[in-house]
């Protein structure tokens, strides 16, 4: 919402890794829908191709990356008018074999923000052999703050967002944790070939209100480079002769490795409550989906009638990940398809 603001003023151009947050943040404030779609048209806001959210696609099946992918893709085309124009996966764990795979079925050709385990090399070929181009970091400076997880403001308890709190500015939140450290205008090693990029990134924080004084500043300071607010789809002219090159890449900028993982020792394995919840409702789910087809009675011609199975679940491509209802859960016995134990009764 501040991003959406700003941009309104000429303060910036705004990012958003996944689509869970526009999605949520439109359900509670449908009327910024127009503002926003202006803002994307301007250059100033876009939704990142990260799917509904941001998972370990190194942990999770296969039908979850594509349901998660699928979902987000559609809600951005749908709402928003547009497909992302790049894959993405921002500071999520994990390098999947099937990525690939997925990303091509979603209609992109590239990926980019991968944070740990990566290809080798321009372009990676996937388990089934979907192949993607890799768009490694770009040059410049690139800054992530996560210093504060923000508190609930003092004053209000956090309730400021609706009923008005002028210690918070009507976030919610302690703004005293929302601070950032200077910064410093580009220099000549951040530029390659004439570009470089400045972005600030947080998972958290909120963006600075001063960023568009500071540009303006360093732009009178240094007359020879020119700040351009922009989004990653700016750079889109600038990748085109290699996303045309996806399908038939040349084999020596082709990626040795097929499976990154894993991402870092032991990421195999989590401890994480919320991620061990999530492997088992995925285990539930998918155990539990083949016994969800209600019988539908079909007449034939002589007007007897026959049962048949019926899914109850459309297709990837226009369903969020959901779970059956627990009380249903609760009638099945299912299969752990992580661990192959027998789940009964489990609510």
């Amino acid at each position: 919402g501040q991003g959406a603001r700003h941009g309104d003023r000429g303060r910036g151009a705004y990012q958003l890794e996944q689509t869970l947050t526009l999605r949520m943040y439109l359900k509670k404030h449908p009327e910024a829908l127009p503002r926003l779609r202006r803002l994307q048209e301007e250059g100033l806001f876009e939704v990142l191709g990260g799917g509904e959210a941001i998972i370990d696609v190194n942990m999770c099946m296969f039908e979850t990356m594509a349901r998660n992918w699928a979902s987000g893709t559609r809600y951005c085309i749908d709402v928003l008018g547009q497909r992302p124009f790049l894959a993405s996966h921002c500071d999520g764990f994990g390098s999947s074999a099937q990525f690939p795979q997925v990303i091509r079925g979603c209609g992109f050709r590239g990926v980019e923000n991968l944070s740990y385990a990566k290809p080798d090399n321009d372009y990676w070929r996937g388990l089934d052999g979907s192949t993607v181009y890799f768009r490694k970091a770009w040059p410049g400076q690139w800054h992530f703050y996560d210093h504060c997880y923000h508190e609930p403001c003092r004053v209000c308890d956090g309730h400021g967002i609706e009923t008005g709190c002028s210690e918070c500015g009507n976030t919610g939140f302690d703004m005293q944790q929302n601070f950032f450290p200077p910064y410093e205008a580009l220099k000549d090693e951040n530029f390659q070939d004439g570009l470089s990029l400045f972005a600030v990134t947080s998972e958290e924080m909120l963006p600075p209100e001063y960023i568009q004084d500071l540009i303006s500043k360093w732009g009178k300071e240094h007359p020879e480079i020119q700040y351009i607010w922009g989004t990653q789809r700016h750079l889109a002219p600038l990748l085109e002769a290699d996303l045309k090159l996806v399908d038939a890449p040349p084999s020596e900028r082709l990626s040795s490795t097929v499976e990154n993982n894993p991402a870092q020792t032991g990421c195999m394995v989590t401890l994480i409550k919320s991620k061990l919840g999530a492997r088992r409702s995925e285990a539930l789910f998918y155990g539990a989906k083949p016994q969800l087809r209600p019988q539908v009675s079909v007449p034939d011609s002589a007007g007897a009638t026959s049962s048949s199975g019926t899914s109850c679940f459309p297709s990837c491509a226009s369903i969020i990940f959901t779970m059956p209802s627990p009380v249903l859960i609760r009638k099945l016995r299912v299969a752990n398809f992580a661990t192959g134990e027998r789940i009964s009764n489990r609510p």
